[in-house]
């Protein structure tokens, strides 16, 4: 029988439980809230990992779900915040991470780089106060569409002082 990746055989992926992406948005987005993400924070943390599963790099998705689950509920994560904007300029800003869910606090650093970058034709994120994130390629696809130009920068190192001011 000839090998499919990840040196499985065809019969092992056809053994397989299969799911619709909508019913582990909806499974994946009840979890999150039940560990205090608000509904459409954690129905985009969903669609977030999912993002990943679309694009077959699977170890990257829904998978990891119970560590970001493991860091909201032990308090490594901190899942009401949404970051800060400092100093900001036209075309730049700083984003204060404030310990928020990696993959959220991305995507507005994206969104608010993208909304920069229509209006003066750059957008320039720089994000810290931020612990790990996993890949930010949803974010980065995100900004990769228009004429303008974007980009994120960081997420930079969570000074002491920061750490201890978000701890429980």
């Amino acid at each position: 029988m000839a090998r499919a990746r990840e040196g499985r055989t065809a019969a092992d992926d056809a053994s397989r439980p299969r799911f619709r992406l909508d019913d582990l948005r909806h499974l994946a987005a009840a979890l999150g809230a039940g560990v205090g993400l608000a509904p459409s924070r954690a129905a985009a943390l969903a669609t977030h990992l999912l993002w990943f599963d679309a694009a077959g790099a699977a170890s990257f998705g829904i998978a990891t779900l119970p560590d970001w689950l493991e860091r909201i509920a032990a308090r490594q994560v901190d899942p009401r915040a949404e970051g800060t904007i400092g100093l900001e300029r036209a075309g730049t800003a700083n984003l204060d991470g404030q310990n928020g869910v990696g993959p959220l606090i991305l995507a507005r650093a994206a969104s608010l780089a993208a909304e920069k970058a229509r209006d003066v034709g750059v957008g320039l994120v720089r994000v810290t106060g931020l612990g790990p994130t996993g890949p930010a390629a949803p974010a980065a696809a995100e900004i990769a569409i228009g004429p303008e130009a974007a980009a994120l920068i960081g997420p930079g190192p969570v000074s002491d002082t920061h750490h201890r001011a978000h701890q429980p």
